[in-house]
């Protein structure tokens, strides 16, 4: 009797897994195929904008009373000068008027007052003993007063080598801010050194500030 060969249950089994592979195959083929056929109309729009820095600068009004930098050349203050100075004698005294000519607004950080003889040169015997009796007198005022010996009144208490950091003001943008400037000798000065005489010293002032 000739063997007939009938399908196990793994044969079914077989072709329904691969069956379900073809098919799952073709649908992802399906999937890309109508992923990169799609298309869609686009549009964009840009906004642009501009940024620039403020501007920080100090001016300072010199003997033309126009207010220019005092940087890196310095401006002359010759209204404070006093020729034949000696002890409660003849004192000088000058407006120095300072200006935010910049953008943002500023607090003064130092006045730094510092002396030389007429040829620049610091430190030697005679602006030294000049600078040991000579006095620095420093007064912030309105515009409505005037810088005189009324305003000033009395001998100076700061030496001419001094720097001022405290109770310095803030300027906004295009404001002024104007003080008093007087040196002298007091009267107090008894044993003046003999160093002192005949001396050509200049005062220099350097103001520095900081935006806010």
């Amino acid at each position: 009797m000739p063997r007939v060969n009938y399908p196990t249950a793994r044969h079914p089994a077989a072709l329904v897994r691969v069956w379900v592979r073809l098919i799952l195959a073709f649908g992802a083929l399906v999937g890309i195929g109508a992923y990169g056929t799609s298309a869609s109309f686009t549009d964009a729009s840009y906004v642009a904008a501009s940024f620039a820095t403020g501007t920080i600068d100090l001016t300072v009004a010199g003997s033309s009373g126009v207010f220019a930098q005092g940087r890196p050349a310095e401006l002359g203050l010759t209204q404070l000068t006093a020729v034949g100075m000696y002890p409660g004698g003849p004192a000088g005294i000058a407006e120095l008027r300072l200006h935010n000519n910049g953008q943002i607004a500023m607090n003064l950080s130092t006045i730094v007052f510092t002396t030389t003889n007429s040829g620049g040169v610091a430190n030697d015997a005679g602006t030294t003993a000049l600078g040991q009796i000579a006095r620095l007198k420093v007064v912030q005022y309105s515009g409505a007063q005037v810088c005189d010996d009324a305003l000033v009144a009395g001998d100076g208490t700061l030496p001419l080598s001094a720097t001022i950091s405290t109770g310095l003001p803030t300027l906004a943008a295009g404001t002024t801010v104007t003080y008093c400037l007087k040196v002298n000798i007091p009267g107090t000065v008894t044993d003046a050194p003999r160093a002192a005489l005949n001396v050509d010293m200049r005062l220099h002032v350097l103001v520095t500030s900081v935006q806010v």
